[in-house]
């Protein structure tokens, strides 16, 4: 993220790839645009900012969709994010369906 969260900062989305924190307004969005049936349509495809940061960059001027992968993200509440932050400072793991956080160990404690 490029920076603290803010008030208005509700949400934070992961990269299930390369396991980055962005906010919505930082992602990319790559339109794909074609013809169906005669008919102009256009598909908005939401792209990781730090697995594709040369997508946004001024010398990539036609891309095709065969090129692309998408980008799947995990969508957290505020305080999810929080969590999960958390956790991972002290090598746990944070649980969304529990709201808990649990001991990457093998062992139960």
């Amino acid at each position: 993220m490029s920076g603290p969260l803010t008030i208005d900062d509700n949400l934070v989305l992961r990269c299930i790839e390369c396991q980055h924190f962005f906010l919505p307004r930082e992602l990319h969005v790559f339109v794909v645009r074609f013809r169906e049936h005669g008919e102009a349509r256009a598909l908005p495809v939401e792209i990781c900012p730090h697995c594709y940061d040369r997508i946004a960059s001024a010398e990539v001027v036609d891309i095709k969709l065969e090129d692309m992968k998408r980008s799947y993200f995990i969508t957290l509440t505020r305080h999810q994010y929080e969590q999960t932050i958390m956790a991972e400072r002290w090598g746990m793991l944070y649980d969304e369906k529990t709201d808990k956080i649990m001991s990457r160990s093998l062992l139960a404690s």
